[in-house]
């Protein structure tokens, strides 16, 4: 893959160009992405979290250890008896009481920031932010800012072997702190969904009740999780990922007011998908604009199932860099035939066929979703395989078996719609999310006592 910028060849599985700094991470198709003050992009396939990724939406973001290492990610200076090191901050207090430069640095010591904890410090209409949920929104937007970046974190002029409170942040182009452009991150997510969570208040809108139960188990939850990642206790695992002092309650607040804003705001999205005209008159609208994307009417996406079969004695890794006889390639060809016969005396359903996926391809890549690709485009395939997606007389329901260098792959085809409503769906999609999270914003606008905002300490350095 290539820079969309300047061009400069990536490496495998790397997004951000360590030339010019881009992020070429391709825009994901599911879920609320939510930045300071905006939303950046909403669509339609919104995926819920189950309660283990709700109990896990901490641990598992890479800065926790597990079993014996537990401890080393839980610095010596979270016993409230010691006093965290604060160092001076690169740029100090402005004075400016209205803003998040209202302090130079925000960190305390264990002690005050456990007297801290109760202080309301934002406010929208009836929803009030404490300062134990803010180590919450805080360290999250860390660590999510450090799990889509990694390593390459450093080409921002970021440092996480430093303290936040330190460094110069060059994400934005007012002059503040990367923990001060981190705490204006985490107070717009508040912002968001506590507004939308009282828009859903005013609207009547409840929580149903298998969401309701995942918030009241939330304890129990996180007390297995933390043993599972190598802890005593939920406590000493908050402790860890969110600092000290926040509490389970505080945790189940957080999570309160993330599924009621959440789910408000799915409820209302669903009935947001334009229609047919709506979508011509809006790529007509921004025509000259997508062909500079190269986005024109011509070309379409395929969604597409497949069972992998590979030659006997074969494994997903040794298929690449090892030659098998006609015999082990005739074995294979053989198994494909038999689960296609399969799929072919039963009912001859996608759902059939989905489960014979998950049952008997070797692809890792899909054998948990039912073999499904979906918005396949020209080329992204091996040749052989896109070839059969992509011709011209193909129909919702064929099915074949088709060979590659890779195995067998018995082959079933989803359906197809062109590139450019994809475009103009999700991009107009978004225009309409923005629009409901800016109405929400703008009608319970945040009060923020950043003279009340404290932060306290966690090792990111695993």
């Amino acid at each position: 893959m290539e820079c969309k910028k300047c061009k400069a060849q990536l490496e495998q599985g790397v997004t951000v160009c360590p030339e010019c700094g881009t992020d070429n991470t391709p825009e994901q198709p599911k879920g609320i992405v939510l930045t300071p003050g905006k939303l950046v992009a909403v669509i339609a396939a919104v995926v819920v979290l189950t309660a283990v990724v709700v109990a896990l939406i901490m641990g598992g973001m890479g800065f926790s250890f597990t079993g014996e290492k537990a401890e080393e990610t839980v610095p010596p200076s979270l016993d409230p008896t010691e006093e965290v090191t604060v160092a001076e901050p690169t740029i100090p207090a402005d004075g400016n009481a209205d803003d998040v430069t209202c302090k130079g640095s925000y960190t305390v010591s264990n002690e005050q920031i456990a007297a801290d904890m109760a202080n309301v410090v934002a406010t929208a209409a009836s929803q009030e932010l404490t300062n134990a949920e803010l180590q919450i929104y805080y360290w999250l937007e860390v660590q999510n800012f450090l799990a889509n970046y990694g390593s390459y974190a450093s080409y921002f002029g970021l440092d996480i072997s430093q303290p936040l409170d330190t460094q110069v942040c060059t994400m934005t182009d007012a002059a503040m702190t990367w923990q001060q452009y981190f705490l204006q991150s985490a107070l717009a997510d508040w912002h968001n969904y506590a507004a939308l969570a009282e828009e859903a208040k005013a609207n009547g809108f409840a929580l149903e009740q298998e969401y309701a139960d995942l918030i009241a188990k939330l304890p129990e939850s996180l007390a297995t999780d933390a043993g599972l990642q190598g802890f005593d206790s939920a406590e000493s695992f908050l402790a860890a990922n969110v600092g000290a002092g926040a509490s389970v309650a505080d945790y189940q607040s957080y999570m309160t007011t993330y599924y009621e804003g959440f789910m408000y705001f799915q409820s209302q999205y669903e009935g947001m998908v334009p229609t047919q005209e709506e979508m011509d008159a809006y790529f007509a609208e921004h025509e000259e604009e997508y062909a500079q994307q190269g986005v024109t009417k011509d070309g379409i996406y395929v969604d597409v199932r497949h069972i992998l079969v590979l030659p006997e004695g074969a494994t997903v890794d040794t298929i690449y860099t090892e030659t098998f006889p006609e015999e082990a390639w005739a074995v294979g060809e053989k198994n494909a035939q038999d689960i296609l016969n399969q799929w072919l005396s039963g009912e001859k359903t996608e759902e059939s066929f989905a489960a014979l996926a998950n049952e008997h391809s070797a692809d890792t890549g899909s054998n948990t979703n039912g073999g499904l690709y979906t918005d396949v485009e020209p080329g992204m395939m091996v040749e052989e395989f896109d070839a059969w997606c992509f011709d011209d007389a193909r129909q919702v329901g064929d099915y074949a078996i088709v060979k590659t260098a890779l195995g067998y792959h018995i082959m079933y085809f989803s359906g197809s719609r062109p590139i450019w409503v994809s475009y103009a769906e999700s991009d107009l999609m978004g225009e309409r999310g923005m629009a409901l999270i800016n109405s929400v914003t703008e009608k319970y606008p945040m009060e923020a006592d950043y003279s009340a905002m404290t932060l306290g300490y966690v090792n990111m350095v695993g």
